[in-house]
């Protein structure tokens, strides 16, 4: 998978994780996308149009399978590794996207135990 969805900030590279949890579970939530949004703030700080780069990366996200996606995540995981300073932090980011809808579901608990897997490699 060369480059079929390059990523091209640790900024960019959460906001697909994000994308990925949320959408892990087939559908979309308001509520999850909110709490992505809240997110963004402090990712992008300087972003003006935060509705334009969410688009753009999850434009990037529809066109994958889920093995590339998967593929993706962790390719890109090598390349944004050394930039990931507050795993706790990321994790209960992560968690406030998976729980902002207030269920819970199967798929999203392996989405984020992948990520977990990943992370503590």
């Amino acid at each position: 998978m060369k480059n079929k969805c390059a990523l091209n900030s640790y900024e960019e590279y959460l906001l697909f994780l994000y994308i990925y949890l949320a959408s892990s579970d087939f559908s979309v939530h308001m509520l999850e996308i909110e709490s992505i949004f809240i997110k963004m703030k402090n990712l992008f700080p300087h972003e003006p149009d935060l509705d334009e780069v969410y688009k753009k990366i999850k434009s990037k996200y529809d066109r994958l399978e889920l093995e590339e996606i998967e593929d993706l995540i962790e390719q890109n995981f090598k390349i944004f590794k050394a930039q990931l300073s507050n795993p706790e932090q990321l994790f209960e980011d992560f968690y406030d996207i998976i729980t902002s809808d207030g269920i819970v579901q199967d798929y999203e608990i392996e989405a984020l135990d992948k990520i977990k897997k990943l992370l503590n490699r």
